[in-house]
């Protein structure tokens, strides 16, 4: 695994004139972080976009992804602490928000985001959790509208609505992952979790939809789903397609399979178009979020094992209600180095390229240190480009003049920088471990104590107030 891609984590894809567009969100240290866009070309070169987004508050990456809009792009988040940025169509910054200064703790945070094209308005669905008196905790429902220059409109949040006794339940538990406008109405959906009336235990888990009008009102609200299940719901313009990955009891969260529904509209009842206990036989660690493509709707989960870290891709077929094609994925990098048993993390991210192959990405976190990686396919999904670099080019980082001497090091490591300025230096070693961390304010040159340090190969990165960073290799003798 390449250590000059330590702790750049990609955060959302997009397609930018043909191309593919990843934003990075750098995890900084002495309390700042960057996002970035980057792109590739056809041969999967990448090339930098735009300039960094610094805020200064540290936190890990909560992007939902980024998501094109009728005049631009929009980047959503579920953590207070990011901002919402909204881009132009040349994905520079129009304008960057942080909600944390309109919302009340008990306002809710949204983290799904659509627009109305009509209007440029955005609405965005979350959830507020709370101590409740028949559980432990509970989670509302919220809404939030902004305008197309990101004033709020209104925020609400609805308690009870998934309280109501169905069958001698209570579905207390509302978490949202979808929204969208359709037709004046805003359409929302997501799991609601279900309880026995003053038992702490989860029983299952259904899926809701939740029908609106464009001030908040709420017009519907209906389940769907026998068992405890991953799911998520597409509209493709004909209708809603619901992706479920079951358990096949409910008392047992370790075989599934695999269900595809279709509701006509948001009110009608769901059909069961397939159902198929051999496409995921094995409950997965996470179901992403599918996405519509021109051979079908594409299903991507985790494969992951104590073995190896994996991914399967799914294309199930509209036109004959079966799978096209399944395909399996073990993410190349080096076991001796990364702990298997860790997460792939943030994968997701689907992207239908120009060519119909296809795209997705995340990070791998060990030892304190987080790797990007990509998997691209061709369109029947064969593996075109599998690791945590694009084509070896370092993830973030720059080649340039950065002079270590003298190198073999023994004691100290002089480091000459290019320009005066204030300047983040780390040194990892051949694991991505971060041995040394210094900081230096308006000079070009630093010197930094080896002496403690094994002898082996080492990194050396250095990262000026613009975000850019800088990478040389040093050995320690």
């Amino acid at each position: 695994m390449d250590s000059c891609s330590v702790n750049s984590i990609p955060s959302g894809s997009v397609l930018h004139d043909g191309k593919y567009c990843n934003v990075i969100q750098e995890c900084g240290f002495q309390g700042t972080n960057h996002l970035r866009i980057v792109e590739w070309d056809d041969q999967l070169n990448r090339e930098e976009f735009n300039n960094s987004i610094q805020y200064d508050e540290y936190t890990r990456p909560m992007y939902q992804g980024i998501f094109k809009i009728h005049n631009g792009y929009f980047l959503a988040n579920d953590n207070s602490h990011l901002p919402l940025i909204k881009f132009d169509d040349s994905l520079q910054v129009r304008w960057s928000i942080n909600l944390k200064d309109s919302l009340t703790a008990t306002d809710g945070w949204p983290y799904w985001w659509c627009e109305d094209s009509l209007t440029g308005d955005l609405y965005g669905t979350g959830n507020y959790g709370y101590p409740n008196s028949s559980q432990c905790f509970t989670r509302e429902l919220s809404l939030i509208k902004m305008d197309s220059v990101g004033n709020v409109i209104f925020k609400r949040t609805y308690p009870g609505i998934f309280q109501n006794s169905i069958n001698g339940y209570l579905y207390d538990f509302g978490i949202p992952d979808y929204v969208k406008i359709v037709n004046n109405e805003i359409h929302v959906s997501g799991g609601a979790m279900q309880f026995y009336p003053g038992n702490t235990n989860l029983f299952g888990s259904k899926v809701f939809f939740a029908k609106f009008d464009l001030d908040g009102n709420l017009l519907s609200l209906s389940f769907m789903g026998n068992k405890s299940a991953y799911s998520w719901v597409l509209n493709d313009g004909l209708g809603y397609y619901i992706i479920r990955e079951e358990t096949l009891s409910e008392y047992s969260m370790t075989l599934s399979k695999m269900q595809v529904y279709h509701k006509a509209d948001i009110d009608a009842e769901p059909v069961l178009l397939f159902e198929d206990p051999n496409a995921l036989p094995q409950m997965s660690w996470q179901l992403y979020k599918p996405i519509m493509t021109e051979q079908g709707i594409l299903i991507l989960t985790d494969r992951s094992n104590n073995q190896s870290l994996g991914a399967k891709l799914i294309m199930y077929d509209t036109s004959t209600n079966s799978i096209a094609w399944q395909k399996n994925y073990v993410l190349d990098i080096d076991s001796s180095t990364v702990n298997i048993s860790s997460s792939m993390g943030d994968m997701g991210y689907l992207v239908e390229l120009p060519d119909l192959g296809f795209a997705f990405c995340g990070s791998v976190m060990t030892n304190n240190t987080v790797y990007p990686w990509y998997i691209r396919t061709d369109a029947c999904g064969d593996e075109v480009y599998n690791g945590c670099t694009i084509s070896g080019v370092s993830e973030l980082v720059e080649s340039t003049s950065l002079k270590l001497f003298p190198n073999p090091a023994v004691n100290e490591i002089n480091i000459q920088l290019s320009t005066s300025d204030n300047w983040n230096v780390r040194v990892f070693n051949s694991n991505g471990q971060l041995v040394s961390m210094e900081k230096i304010n308006q000079s070009n040159f630093i010197q930094l104590n080896f002496q403690n340090l094994n002898t082996g190969l080492y990194i050396v990165q250095a990262m000026n107030s613009a975000g850019r960073v800088y990478s040389e290799m040093v050995v320690k003798e």
